[in-house]
């Protein structure tokens, strides 16, 4: 008997972390449909408003290439601007930004974006999703399934919350971080005054700390310099 009760534990116990995967795969799918869908309401209001731009005949067409920086944030407001100098052109401005696009990415569209839009002139603002230190002519050949995998709109999203959190920590980090270096600025002046093994002691202090401080490794090498 109190065998098949430790089975039925086992298998409930199995059960529970069965259901919990599935509940957070079956999440995932929901949020990644929901992330499609409503960039599928502003992908249409953004060519509603291109094809708009397109029927000014006589205008000068600017079409904007870019991500998240570009779709939905300047062209509208470069179009009255521009519209608004009443210079005896008119100006027309596509907006054909994607958010989380690389430039590899707009790379392989321009020249369909060219043959649709026929622009006179083309600006671009990107860069800011490629995840090398810099892009080739020819294309990145990464693993298919890390290419799967970053088509995702939930894998975007979860990349930008990270880089959100990283970006608020740094922020939250400069005010101890400056008053590190005011401190190690302190040490420095008084370092006449002061052995060279304190001051050594000090400056390897901060490093441990923080051991990207370059300020600490600057003096504490100028020490070693001065002391031997």
């Amino acid at each position: 008997m109190s065998q098949n009760n430790q089975t039925l534990t086992k298998t409930s116990f199995y059960q529970k972390i069965a259901l919990v995967i599935f509940g957070f795969f079956l999440f995932i799918v929901i949020l990644e449909i929901g992330l499609c869908l409503g960039g599928f309401v502003l992908l249409s209001m953004k060519e509603c408003r291109n094809r708009i731009s397109i029927a000014k005949r006589g205008a000068y067409r600017i079409m904007c290439l870019g991500e998240s920086t570009t779709a939905g944030q300047y062209p509208p407001f470069l179009e009255g601007i521009l519209n608004q100098r009443n210079i005896g052109i008119k100006f027309s401005v596509i907006d054909k930004g994607v958010c989380g696009i690389g430039t590899e990415c707009i790379l392989y569209r321009l020249e369909s974006d060219l043959d649709a839009y026929r622009p006179d002139m083309v600006i671009t603002m990107m860069g800011i999703n490629d995840s090398g230190s810099h892009i080739p002519y020819e294309g990145i050949s990464d693993l298919k399934a890390i290419n799967f995998l970053k088509s995702f709109k939930t894998y975007k999203l979860a990349r930008l919350l990270w880089l959100y959190i990283v970006t608020r920590l740094e922020e939250l980090n400069k005010p101890k971080l400056l008053l590190q270096r005011i401190e190690i600025q302190q040490v420095y002046s008084e370092e006449n005054n002061a052995s060279p093994r304190e001051v050594a002691l000090k400056f390897k202090k901060a490093i441990e700390l923080n051991p990207k401080n370059d300020w600490a490794y600057l003096r504490l090498g100028n020490s070693y310099l001065r002391h031997g």
